[in-house]
């Protein structure tokens, strides 16, 4: 059992190593003694397919202490992914949130030129999702159809307020 008696965060560049360790992930680097832990890549839920895509996906687990502040700019990205202004996006589903108020959970662009973009919140911990990432996300998606070239990515984060899809 090791204990962590400080986290101490340092500004500027370093050069550092980014290593593939099988099975355990924490291990000492250095005669310094440095015990260092390999943050795993997102998974997909179980049963599901979806992999970790860095050209599509980000992973803001972890990103600041303010959890509801990193949804909100979780959310700005997705809707600036699209790569469609914002107003043209309309609110197709609610839920509610930990205190039962109703919040946007899908937002799509019904018609026009832009048809097809969409920004979606998800927590397969609440509503079970038959695929992509296990872990709570923003998901976008670019106009079009998917089978047409449309791009769909998610931003994976530790925390989002609500879940689109019924509780089972």
């Amino acid at each position: 059992m090791v204990s962590v008696t400080a986290i101490e965060r340092q500004a500027g560049k370093f050069e550092v190593y980014n290593v593939e360790v099988e099975e355990l992930h924490t291990y000492f680097v250095s005669h310094l003694g440095f015990l260092v832990h390999n943050t795993c890549l997102p998974a997909s839920v179980p049963g599901g397919s979806w992999k970790f895509d860095p050209s599509r996906d980000l992973d803001w687990r972890g990103r600041g202490e303010n959890q509801y502040q990193n949804f909100q700019q979780a959310l700005d990205e997705a809707f600036k992914r699209t790569g469609v202004p914002r107003e043209e996006f309309e609110i197709t589903k609610t839920a509610p949130d930990s205190f039962g108020k109703q919040i946007p959970v899908e937002y799509r662009v019904i018609e026009g030129a832009n048809r097809g973009a969409e920004v979606n919140i998800d927590n397969p911990s609440i509503v079970p999702s038959t695929d992509g990432p296990a872990d709570p996300h923003i998901g976008y998606q670019t106009p079009g159809k998917r089978s047409s070239g449309a791009t769909r990515g998610h931003i994976i984060l530790d925390y989002v307020p609500a879940s689109r899809g019924r509780l089972q």
